[in-house]
């Protein structure tokens, strides 16, 4: 079964579980996470980098996040993976108007 809390009650109880920081969250055991909500496993996930690239009319950004899935009784990893993602947001070169155009 699934089970989805809100981030504000996922804050509460963790705050109250003395977790209250990302770096207490990720050197906590995973059993302990697991017996706060009820689970078998906790995804960790992390942003190893965030970055916009200005130019002189659009935006790059790129993210690089890390996901690793922990059992909540061994603390063994169960899956991980890394993921780098760039949006920019395409320019087609027709149909605007003002600055765009030029």
């Amino acid at each position: 079964m699934l089970l989805c809390f809100s981030d504000n009650a996922v804050k509460r109880v963790l705050e109250d579980d003395g977790l209250a920081d990302s770096s207490f969250v990720h050197s906590a055991p995973t059993s302990k996470l697991t017996n706060l909500f009820g689970a078998d496993a906790v995804l960790y996930v992390v942003i190893e980098q965030w970055n916009a690239k200005y130019a002189l009319l659009t935006t790059t950004t790129t993210v690089s996040v890390y996901y690793c899935i922990k059992d909540g009784k061994t603390d063994d990893i169960l899956w991980k993976n890394r993921v780098k993602m760039v949006y920019q947001p395409k320019t087609d070169g027709g149909g605007g108007s003002g600055i765009g155009d030029l």
